[in-house]
């Protein structure tokens, strides 16, 4: 939903007040923990104290004094980094009496704010002014409201600025403020127009709407060049109504001018090979209801040649065959239960692409357990075919090479949560648009890898974040917002069904999971999350757990068997009994890490081994530990460092895949059959038993 995204990494928000049964509170591991989770909260979460809020009003206007000194508290939490940019919530809480109404937010900046959500951002020079919409715009007493943004960021990242808390003028109000002049950006220089760029006729262009909403509108366009010969692409040019503006675009520069909106592509996408194709994207904005229609122009330089036309197009690659594995013997692979993945890798150690390199690196620790995003840009590739993963899987190089590799766990975020988050829940174009994108992957799916053992779990990343719109101290959320996850989650797992039934394959398993991330705050506070709000009406197969808000809070140290074994009885409690399942528990770990930011490599290992023991002795199919490579926020989250040191993790993990793997063959000679969930988890257990006494 958000092009630029990527890793968010937020902690909930407990007050340390226990110890870990058997450490002195002066115990070297329980200081060094307790700053962590404290540093750390401190990190994700910056509350501002009290002030005296006053209002201005960019380009002349009033200020108003606050009525009796409120207390506002203005917390920004940075829901992901990447090379470049950020993606940032702020959250206004109104702990005053008197509810708040009429309020906007001001801060100066010199980076550029590309993308926003739920909220109307000025700009005025270096001044950046946000007013709330509608829904937003009143505070109730104790409550909160929240709003974001993507923006572009220096080598030295996010730094917060001070922000300045303001209500609207009212008649009779203080008046004639005195601001300093701010200075006015030089508008960017003119892009070639007119008889400087000639229609590109031999070329292809296409659109694709990845989130269409009622203010607004994302989308890729794909230029294909179907001729023989290269083509130079020097713009494309779509026509703008005059209520609509562009907000942020990727893989381009924009210019708008006359009613028109002009898309420079970088320099890595200009040329477009013979029977390839190129996309950019975009987000813009537009009046309530309006819309408008896409319709792209792609033109090259009027020096270049252009192309004779060819009668028949051009085809591109053909994707190379994949055959059912000739190993596969028809007997259940093992299930490790233990794994990693890899999500947008901040640095590669090869001249691979990321993806590939990673996933390498993944099965050298012997693990046939491979978890993935279908989104290319998190991988430092192109935005194309990332809102359409059969093309993305068929057309992509680096997405080919990794399913031809012999893992026989996948599992995929499949990242399309748009339809449902505009608040207004799934039209019957949004559906069908999104159960036939989930059910041609599937089918896709079954049919290319019928009888290689494989089995694919498709699912998303952590979906409270986005049900909550970034916002995590919402008690209650929209009904009509939940009821759009809801009709969302049920007709991706409804297409996958039907998909099972269309395809009838054997030989190969696809099953739909949905994550879950704030569990504390529905079991400890009664909040609305997903966890007791969607999930009790989803018939989804699994569920995925988050695990942070659990493993992160200092009282559950010590005691992960209880305290992550509550969460996971809640979670399962709350999930619709389904028939026909292989599983014998439902309930799995998504992703769980502990930050080399804040414990050392030692304590990191203890610390992850308490939750495999802990996870695997209640009993969840899968434990996957975040992650192979460090992202770009550089938090020490990763099994091979930037260096390309192994940590003791990876070691732990490559020996426990020895030797789960060689009692596995053993077991299968002995017993001619496959070991079952229960017997693998025993001896899981045994393994990481041995891994717990040699560490002493």
């Amino acid at each position: 939903f958000y092009p630029k995204m990527r890793r968010l990494r937020l902690l909930r928000l407990a007050t340390p007040h226990l110890t870990r049964p058997g450490y002195s509170p002066a115990a070297p591991l329980l200081l060094t923990v307790t700053n962590y989770f404290q540093n750390h909260q401190k990190d994700a979460l910056h509350v501002y104290p009290t002030m005296t809020v006053k209002r201005h009003f960019p380009g002349g206007g009033a200020l108003v004094d606050w009525f009796d000194d409120p207390q506002i508290e203005v917390n920004t939490i940075v829901l992901g980094e990447w090379d470049g940019g950020a993606s940032v919530s702020v959250v206004v809480t109104n702990r005053g009496e008197d509810d708040i109404t009429d309020w906007q937010l001001s801060w100066q900046t010199r980076n550029m704010i590309e993308h926003t959500w739920n909220a109307d951002l000025s700009v005025s020079g270096d001044l950046v002014t946000a007013a709330p919409d509608s829904e937003r715009m009143v505070i109730a007493s104790g409550e909160a409201a929240a709003f974001g943004f993507n923006v572009q960021l220096g080598p030295d990242g996010w730094q917060e600025p001070d922000f300045r808390f303001s209500l609207l003028a009212t008649e009779g109000d203080v008046i004639s403020p005195e601001v300093p002049a701010l200075p006015v950006q030089p508008s960017p220089a003119p892009m070639p127009g007119g008889d400087d760029m000639t229609p590109a006729t031999t070329l292809d262009v296409s659109v694709l709407k990845a989130s269409d909403w009622d203010t607004g509108v994302s989308a890729n366009i794909i230029v294909r060049n179907t001729t023989a010969d290269d083509v130079a692409l020097g713009g494309i040019r779509i026509e703008l109504p005059s209520d609509a503006s562009i907000d942020s675009a990727w893989n381009a520069s924009v210019i708008q001018e006359g009613g028109f909106a002009i898309f420079q592509p970088d320099a890595d996408y200009v040329t477009v090979k013979a029977g390839e194709a190129i996309s950019i994207g975009f987000n813009a904005s537009h009046d309530a209801g309006e819309g408008f229609e896409i319709m792209p122009v792609a033109f090259v330089s009027g020096t270049q040649d252009l192309p004779a036309p060819h009668d028949e197009p051009v085809a591109g690659t053909p994707p190379p065959p994949l055959a059912p594995s000739s190993d596969w013997d028809g007997e259940a692979p093992l299930n490790p239960i233990i794994g990693t993945q890899t999500i947008g890798p901040g640095y590669t150690l090869s001249d691979e692409n990321a993806l590939v390199e990673t996933a390498k690196a993944i099965r050298d620790t012997g693990s046939n357990i491979l978890k993935i995003a279908l989104d290319p840009t998190l991988y430092g590739m192109s935005s194309l075919y990332q809102w359409q993963p059969v093309e993305l899987l068929t057309q992509n190089e680096a997405f080919r090479d990794v399913l031809a590799m012999d893992f026989d766990h996948y599992f995929f975020w499949l990242e399309r949560s748009g339809p449902w988050a505009d608040n207004n829940g799934i039209s019957q174009e949004e559906y069908d648009q999104e159960y036939q994108v989930t059910y041609d992957l599937a089918r896709y799916l079954l049919e290319t890898f019928e009888n290689t053992g494989k089995t694919f779990y498709i699912g998303n990343w952590e979906t409270d974040w986005n049900l909550l719109e970034w916002n995590p101290t919402l008690e209650t959320v929209d009904d009509t917002r939940i009821d759009g996850l809801v009709d969302w989650l049920n007709l991706r797992q409804d297409a996958i069904d039907q998909a099972r039934a269309d395809t009838d394959a054997s030989g190969v398993s696809i099953y739909h999971y949905l994550e879950v991330n704030r569990v504390d705050d529905a079991q400890d506070q009664g909040f609305e999350r997903v966890v007791n709000a969607v999930l009790p009406r989803t018939n989804v197969d699994l569920v995925s757990y988050s695990a942070y808000d659990v493993i992160l809070t200092e009282s559950n140290l010590g005691r992960y068997g209880e305290a992550l074994g509550d969460n996971l009885d809640y979670i399962e409690s709350l999930l619709p009994e389904k028939q026909d399942l292989p599983f014998e528990k439902r309930v799995f770990i998504g992703e769980f890490g502990f930050y080399l930011k804040y414990v050392s490599a030692e304590q990191q290992y203890d610390l992850t081994l308490d939750v495999l023991e802990a996870s695997v002795e209640w009993g969840v199919p899968f434990s996957l530990i975040w992650q192979m490579y460090d992202t770009s926020a550089n938090e020490g989250l990763y099994l091979i460092g930037p260096d390309g040191t192994p940590t003791a993790l990876s070691q732990m993990l490559t020996s426990y895949n020895d030797q789960l793997q060689a009692w596995d063959a053993g077991f299968r000679d002995l017993n001619a059959r496959p070991p079952s969930a229960s017997e693998t988890r025993e001896k899981s257990l045994e393994i990481l038993a041995g891994f717990r006494a040699s560490s002493g």
